[in-house]
């Protein structure tokens, strides 16, 4: 009688034990802040561009997707920060089978997000924007806002 009494106040301890580290793993879960899921898009009758965002304070990651008519796709993973309402990003891909980064800019406006283009030079296999003051952002193919799928 004795060894069950012990035997069965030792299964209880464990199980408490066990229980109490769900509880614990459960509550970090639901304090962990989520990020904010973003997407955008492009399309015309030839063209696409589709962007989605994960963010998470300033800090991005995300998806993009260039599928321009008698080009060749390319599509790849940004990592960036948002400056104000400037997404900067480098932006890693594939495109013809070789792997290539490149930095992107992206202005928010309202519910558009619209791509910068300047001049680029290569530092250490990247492309960059050489002179970020001479960025322009083109207005006539913005990525509007859409439910994310």
């Amino acid at each position: 009688m004795r060894y069950s009494l012990l035997s069965f106040t030792l299964v209880l301890s464990c199980l408490a034990c066990n229980n109490s580290t769900k509880n614990d793993k459960n509550l970090q879960q639901e304090t962990d802040p989520q990020p904010d899921t973003l997407c955008y898009q492009f399309s015309n009758n030839k063209d696409l561009v589709s962007m989605q965002l994960f963010i998470l304070g300033d800090n991005v990651n995300g998806k993009l997707e260039y599928a321009f008519f008698e080009k060749d796709k390319n599509s790849g993973t940004l990592v960036g920060n948002f400056h104000g309402d400037t997404l900067v990003a480098d932006y890693t891909f594939k495109s013809e089978g070789i792997f290539s980064t490149r930095q992107v800019i992206f202005l928010r406006k309202g519910n558009e997000m619209i791509e910068g283009y300047g001049p680029m030079a290569d530092q250490d296999g990247k492309m960059i924007f050489s002179r970020p003051d001479s960025i322009r952002f083109n207005e006539n193919t913005p990525l509007y806002n859409i439910d994310c799928q």
